[in-house]
């Protein structure tokens, strides 16, 4: 399985993506996603989606599968290869290429099938905006945080009413001081 120098990683990174200023977002030919997974256990997940759609799939050497259509398609048989290439130990960056075939029929099987299929091992999707899952805790605390951060802004807009409600009792108590 390759592995990736720092160089490798900067290239891969989204702000230094060129193919954006080549290609429609929806229309893409590749994704790429991290996981924390062993790599054993990404390529049976891989395997089993494979299986699932009724593809070949078929290793190759350092790290590359592809999964082939047993049907023709409108641009030929779909050919879909994922490379996966180990950043750190048990941290993957794993690629999934659209080799052949046609662009429409990947990106639906990507987003219907691969995408649900692989949350459970993928750590983010890197054109996704969301942020990687957290562990339990880690998502507890931040919802804690956010509750206390809510009612924080709530008590303040509290106070300027409560304020300005001491304003107006003040106000009319001095008004009915007056003769």
């Amino acid at each position: 399985m390759p592995k990736l120098n720092a160089f490798d990683i900067i290239t891969l990174y989204a702000k230094f993506d060129l193919s954006k200023l080549f290609e429609e977002p929806c229309l893409k030919k590749e994704a790429k996603f991290t996981s924390r997974k062993p790599a054993s256990m990404i390529i049976s997940k891989l395997e089993n989606i494979a299986k699932h759609l009724k593809m070949k799939a078929s290793k190759k050497d350092a790290g590359l599968l592809r999964f082939e259509g047993t049907k023709e398609g409108k641009k030929g048989t779909l050919s879909i290869d994922v490379e996966i290439f180990e950043v750190v130990e048990d941290f993957h960056l794993v690629e999934v290429k659209k080799s052949n075939g046609d662009t429409l029929e990947y990106q639906q099987i990507l987003n219907e099938c691969l995408r649900p299929g692989l949350q459970d091992i993928v750590w983010t999707w890197q054109d996704d905006q969301q942020q990687p899952q957290q562990p339990d805790d880690q998502f507890d605390e931040q919802q804690r945080n956010n509750q206390l951060q809510q009612e924080q802004h709530l008590d303040n807009q509290q106070q300027p009413l409560e304020q300005q409600q001491l304003l107006l009792q003040n106000h009319l108590i001095q008004q009915e001081q007056l003769p």
